[in-house]
């Protein structure tokens, strides 16, 4: 299941603070892989790892600043990906639809057994 955030514009290194890291980690779930092995390390060392710009630079022989712009380079990239296959909205539609037909259907338990699971392999 995909928490959806919906929030079209996003800083680097501001703006929402937590919701901004939600939907840059859950951006990076569906297109990691269109990454670059560095970005992707990058990303995973300064999300995933929690370490700080500094930390990053030693492994990666990249300066903080180079980190921060690499960073920001691939949260733009994740962002860029959204604005043209949009996967994650898409998701957060079907899970959407799929909650509206669940509760729709809340009155026919026999209807909404059999439909259920088909909902849940939409979602």
């Amino acid at each position: 299941m995909v928490v959806c955030v919906k929030k079209k514009t996003l800083h680097l290194l501001g703006g929402a603070g937590m919701e901004k890291n939600i939907r840059l980690t859950l951006l990076y779930d569906q297109y990691s892989e269109l990454l670059s092995e560095k970005k992707q390390r990058v990303f995973e060392l300064y999300y995933h790892e929690d370490l700080s710009l500094a930390e990053i630079s030693e492994p990666t022989k990249t300066t903080r600043q180079g980190v921060r712009d690499l960073l920001a380079r691939t949260a733009d990239e994740l962002l860029r990906y959204e604005e043209a296959l949009g996967l994650l909205e898409k998701s957060c539609i079907r899970q959407d639809s799929a909650a509206k037909i669940k509760e729709i259907l809340q009155d026919n338990p026999s209807m909404l057994k059999k439909i259920e699971p088909l909902l849940n392999e939409l979602i």
